[in-house]
Formats: C-alpha cells, structure tokens, sequence
C-alpha cells in the first residue's frame, strides 16, 4: 500500500512546518492522512479536520508507511499516531471532539460523555502504559506530587518517547 503525497488534491493545503498531506488508496477506499515529524496542537487540530480524517507522526518514513497501515479505511474514523512526548503535551481528547462536531451532530452532553472518556484513556495510556509510572501513591499530596515528578523525568529522560499512543474514533448511526 504505497504512501501517495497529493498536492492536486489538496491545492488549499497550507503546510504547517514539518507536514505534508498524503493518500492512500486502495481498491475501494481512500485514507487521506496528514504527516508530520512533530505535532503540535495546530497540527493536530488540522490532522482530524476535513479533508483529513488521520495524522501520523514520525521522524522516518518506515514508520509513516508502517503507521499509516493502521488507519481506519472508514470515512467514518478519526485516528492519531503519535509519540508520548506530543500526546502527553497536546489535549487530544478536545480536539477529536471539535473533529467530530464537524461531522456529525451530538449533543453537548454526549459531547461531554466522549471528551471525558477519551481524556481518562488517553492519560491512562501514557502515564501507566508507555510510561510505566505506577498510580498507588496518588492517594495523598504528597505521592501525587511524587508521580507527577516521576512522569516529568520520564518525559525528560527520553527512555519512553518512542513509545507511540494511537488513537481511533469511529461511529455510525447507532454509535461512537
């Protein structure tokens, strides 16, 4: 499935620094997907925006092509790779919020429902999953402060920054 960058389709693309767009296509779907070697919150919020419905970060295009093979063909998804250091910098949860609201309508109750579960996976994801760091000790002041100095040395530190958070979206008339 060969990665496609597509200028002509994307004439009103404005380049971000570090970003190109791209399709995939095979027999029957299309995956249009914004790549970049480093996400910011801008990046982001124009990877889930129409006419992309995926972003990948990466810094190789092994790991563009390698990614880019876990995007939904659905036009009915939304879908992030990313690596922990953006993911834990960049309110993921709000921006496939404000990406969803463009698609489809729901409720500013359901939207609530969504943006905070999506929020608890996301930081679940990163601090206990990539991150390794163990929640015990949250219990009080004191062992809260410990784990969040303990989840900004490991961001420092660089060990756990390969580590990649994937995060898909999917919905239809019955469900998100």
């Amino acid at each position: 499935m060969p990665l496609v960058p597509d200028k002509e389709r994307f004439q009103s693309f404005v380049p971000l620094a570090h970003s190109m767009p791209a399709v995939i296509r095979d027999d029957a779907t299309e995956r249009r997907i914004l790549l970049s070697d480093e996400f910011s919150r801008d990046t982001v919020a124009r990877a889930l925006r129409l006419p992309f419905h995926a972003g990948i970060e990466a810094t190789d295009m092994a790991t563009f092509e390698g990614e880019a093979s876990l995007v939904p063909s659905a036009e009915e998804s939304l879908f992030l790779s990313l690596t922990t250091v953006s993911a834990y910098a960049i309110d993921l949860s709000s921006q496939f919020c404000a990406a969803l609201g463009e698609r489809i309508e729901i409720s500013s109750a359901v939207r609530d429902g969504i943006e905070t579960v999506l929020h608890e996976c996301v930081v679940n994801a990163i601090v206990h999953g990539n991150l390794e760091v163990n929640g015990v000790e949250a219990s009080t002041i004191e062992g809260l402060s410990a784990i969040t100095s303990e989840i900004d040395r490991r961001i420092g530190a660089g060990l756990w920054n390969s580590r990649r958070l994937r995060v898909a979206l999917h919905w239809d008339s019955t469900m998100i």
